[in-house]
């Protein structure tokens, strides 16, 4: 736990350091030193996305080893040195605001800091992070990106950039293990901006729909992901930026009142192409891009046109080189994107598998992955539906149907408490993720790809509504929602004091590190007498030394006698990667 709250002290500091110092140089040129400055959670995300496309440009030459987040830090320390008196600003800033609602943030500030930290050390559980993650993270750190390395093994050309997160802050060479900090930092972050949300009803009365909103955003993403905390998942950042991402647009849903607010469109479109690049099914939440437009937070200019393509080099482009590197296509898994012909590229049927895997476990888990996809939709659509629990059919069939609930907002007793402008930005917000919720139904309908979009689809008519009410009521609302999370924390934490008082190593263990990853019986094979590690039993690495692979190749050779040169494929084949996989 120890090793834990440093890893998230780091994350902070670094990706604050990275947010300020982007948002100095797009600060309007007015700005004071009395004027407002940016939340700091906003330039914790927006650091991030610098740092993300940072370690993605320097991966493409060298391994993300110990040195980078080192001299990361130094930078980021010299920094702080120069910007003291922001720095000094912002801490004076924070400590009012958690001093005016100081016994609140104690309970439920500390219950929160406990059950993530506690669901953040356990062993890990998560199946995809067992196959490939962590594997993926591994040859980040220890190797630059290889040619080829899909042919090793399909899924790791899957290039989620949220890998050179977790390689960046994994910190493997100190502590012996890595640290797969990132999730639980950015669960803990949303939280701490719900609970901001929900003390503000302590002291006086307002309508506070939004924190209301959140809370229960909050809620469900920790129903889904809880279990999966202490993997390194992609699923759950991407669940969560999004979750932020739509608390700045409704943040934007009036007209820009300060200046400060010219900073969060620009933060907005480095969240979006970023989200993009570690989840593609996030991908449609480009379309937020157009609201930004319509809402005149940005403007069709040679200052935001040059902003977009400078973001998009910045971000998207040193992705498309990696992805290219990895597999040979510009993205993995797309045969349609097949513009190369270097040697190092994956089978075109291969990733087609790939491509068809995916679409199929979304639908339903089978070792007949192929047998779902010959299925009708009128077939796999109720077995799909079937295969949730009550409470995500719920969320489902809302979600799916909310289309009529919007309708009725449409009527004119309840348009009279909008105004036509406000309401229309209202209804585009929720239409452009209606289209995020098509496009996850019919590319892989497995929540996990798509919880957020899903759970905003369900509520945004019911968050409408709640402008109706008085705020005498939001208040009630707001202290049973802090009720209820602090009964809901304090339940789940019955695990932690059941370790504590049975299983002491182990809980004495996971005070300073957070639990290994489960331990794994490999065999050795040879690929042009290089050893592969492949499992003895199952097709999970987990955290095995480098390379080892799910399945064993086929029809697959080394272009060299090192590592770095890459893998290549002798012939096309229709054989999958994960045939071997599917036999165990």
């Amino acid at each position: 736990m120890v090793a834990l709250l440093l890893s998230w002290l780091y994350i902070f500091f670094i990706s604050f350091t990275g947010g300020l110092f982007l948002y100095e140089i797009f600060k309007p040129e007015k700005n004071t030193t009395n004027s407002p400055l940016p939340p700091a959670y906003l330039l914790s995300l927006t650091g991030l996305c610098v740092l993300n496309s940072l370690a993605a440009c320097l991966s493409l030459f060298w391994p993300l080893n110990i040195g980078l987040p080192i001299g990361i830090g130094l930078l980021a320390a010299g920094y702080s040195i120069y910007k003291r008196k922001i720095y000094l600003r912002y801490l004076l800033t924070g400590w009012g605001k958690m001093k005016a609602h100081y016994f609140a943030w104690l309970i439920w500030g500390g219950l929160l800091l406990l059950y993530v930290s506690y669901l953040a050390t356990t062993t890990p559980v998560n199946d995809d992070s067992g196959i490939y993650h962590t594997q993926s993270i591994k040859w980040i750190e220890q190797y630059k990106v290889i040619p080829g390395l899909g042919n090793l093994a399909g899924r790791y050309a899957f290039n989620s950039s949220y890998f050179l997160w977790s390689a960046l802050f994994s910190f493997s060479a100190l502590v012996g293990q890595p640290i797969f900090a990132l999730n639980s930092y950015l669960v803990l972050l949303f939280g701490f901006i719900t609970l901001a949300y929900l003390f503000q009803n302590f002291r006086e009365k307002r309508n506070n729909k939004i924190g209301l909103f959140l809370a229960a955003l909050f809620w469900l993403n920790l129903y889904f992901f809880n279990v999966w905390l202490s993997s390194p998942t992609p699923d759950i950042p991407a669940a969560i930026l999004v979750a932020f991402i739509f608390l700045l647009l409704l943040q934007t849903a009036q007209p820009p009142t300060n200046q400060v607010n010219s900073f969060y469109p620009a933060a907005l479109i480095l969240l979006l192409l970023t989200c993009v690049t570690v989840k593609l099914s996030v991908a449609p939440a480009l379309g937020f891009i157009f609201y930004l437009g319509y809402i005149g937070s940005i403007k069709i200019n040679r200052k935001w046109l040059l902003f977009l393509v400078a973001s998009f080099s910045w971000i998207v482009l040193p992705w498309l080189i990696r992805n290219v590197v990895l597999s040979g296509y510009l993205i993995f898994p797309l045969p349609a994107l097949d513009l190369f012909a270097f040697d190092w590229e994956v089978p075109r049927q291969l990733v087609q598998d790939e491509k068809d895997m995916v679409h199929s476990v979304a639908i339903l888990l089978s070792p007949d992955w192929k047998g779902i996809l010959d299925l009708k939709f009128q077939e796999w659509v109720p077995i799909w539906f079937q295969d949730h629990s009550p409470t995500e059919q719920i969320l489902l069939t809302a979600a799916l149907f909310s289309p009529l609930l919007m309708a009725l907002g449409l009527l004119p007793g309840f348009r009279r408490r909008f105004s036509s402008e406000l309401l229309k930005r209202h209804y585009l917000l929720w239409l452009i993720n209606y289209g995020c919720v098509v496009y996850w139904f019919w590319l892989a309908p497995s929540i996990r790809f798509g919880s957020t979009f899903l759970f905003i689809s369900a509520f945004y008519p019911i968050y409408l509504a709640l402008t109706t009410l008085k705020a005498s009521v939001f208040t009630i609302l707001n202290r049973l929602v802090l009720l209820l999370f602090a009964l809901w924390w304090l339940n789940n934490l019955r695990d932690a004091v059941y370790v504590a008082r049975h299983q002491q190593t182990i809980f004495r263990s996971r005070l300073i590190l957070p639990a290994k990853q489960p331990e794994v019986t490999l065999k050795k094979v040879k690929l042009n007498n290089t050893i592969i590690w492949m499992p003895a039993q199952g097709f999970m690495c987990w955290n095995a030394p480098l390379p080892c692979t799910y399945a064993l190749p086929v029809n697959v050779e080394m272009r060299g006698k090192l590592l770095t040169q890459g893998f290549r494929a002798l012939r096309p084949t229709n054989q999958s990667h994960l045939k071997n996989a599917n036999n165990k």
